[in-house]
């Protein structure tokens, strides 16, 4: 059996129980080692020194960084450790310890700070260009929502007489072949099915997308996987009226974030995106 094979048998087994961003990060795996050398090795050939020494070289010749072998390792470990009681191998190569700082990651993500969250956006809110995403911006900001579920949010999720935002699904979109396709699922977990409470300036916001919504012929339907359950009225819209996803708000912010730091000569270092979107002073 080589490591490809084994990567396969173990995703296999576990493709039921986890949600699609997980299985994208297999595929995305799958791929790379479809290619790679280590993929072709018999996992009976697979040492700790060999697994740490190509860990090693995919940081520096190849350019992976902390995550991504983190993610590479999430599946290599756990599919090893089924080799292992299955006795088709002695031991685990992958059993060893990520260092942040061996694959050059010695900063943890941080929130922006409360000033430049301020001046971020004030920017975009008076700018010609970027001012028509202020409004989604702004939630993000101010609710703590992760990217997919402020994508999956409708309008009759937004409650205005118990000032919350009913958070119940989260929009995907996939690779099917030559197709892009999209489709809701339940938030990450059980926990994240949850009401947030609204602020004044948040509910202000919503009443302003919603009031701008674009006219639509039809309104996009969107199904879960199962086809059991859909959802329209969709709040986010790009410029020919097709539904926004994560990718679209991810390069709105590094878009806006760019033109700040060419206006202004004290630039904004902290890197934004809907990851760091909350302020570390907002508790909820």
């Amino acid at each position: 059996m080589t490591v490809l094979d084994l990567m396969k048998r173990h995703i296999d087994l576990q493709w039921n129980g986890v949600k699609e961003p997980t299985r994208n990060g297999y595929r995305t795996q799958l791929n790379f080692m479809e290619t790679d050398p280590m993929g072709k090795k018999k996992i009976k050939d697979v040492d700790s020194v060999i697994a740490e020494e190509w860990f090693q070289d995919l940081h520096e010749s190849k350019g992976k960084n902390y995550s991504t072998l983190c993610t590479l390792r999430g599946i290599l470990k756990p599919a090893f450790t089924r080799a292992k009681k299955a006795r088709w191998v002695y031991d685990n190569p992958f059993d060893f310890p990520m260092q942040k700082k061996l694959y050059g990651e010695n900063k943890t993500r941080e929130a922006i700070t409360r000033r430049d969250m301020r001046r971020f956006l004030d920017f975009t809110r008076t700018d010609k260009h970027f001012s028509r995403y202020f409004n989604g911006i702004y939630i993000l900001f101010h609710t703590g929502l992760r990217i997919s579920e402020f994508c999956g949010l409708t309008a009759d999720d937004i409650d205005f007489k118990k000032h919350e935002i009913h958070v119940r699904r989260q929009l995907i979109r996939i690779h099917d072949g030559n197709k892009m396709l999209l489709y809701i699922e339940t938030p990450k977990t059980k926990n994240s099915v949850r009401n947030v409470p609204m602020f004044s300036s948040v509910e202000e916001a919503f009443r302003d997308v919603i009031a701008k919504r674009p006219h639509l012929e039809t309104e996009p339907v969107v199904w879960n996987q199962e086809h059991t359950e859909y959802a329209t009225k969709f709040l986010w819209f790009d410029r020919d009226k097709h539904l926004e996803v994560a990718q679209h708000w991810q390069n709105h912010i590094r878009w806006t974030l760019q033109k700040f730091n060419k206006t202004y000569k004290e630039e904004i270092t902290q890197p934004i995106s809907p990851h760091v979107c909350v302020p570390s002073y907002i508790l909820f």
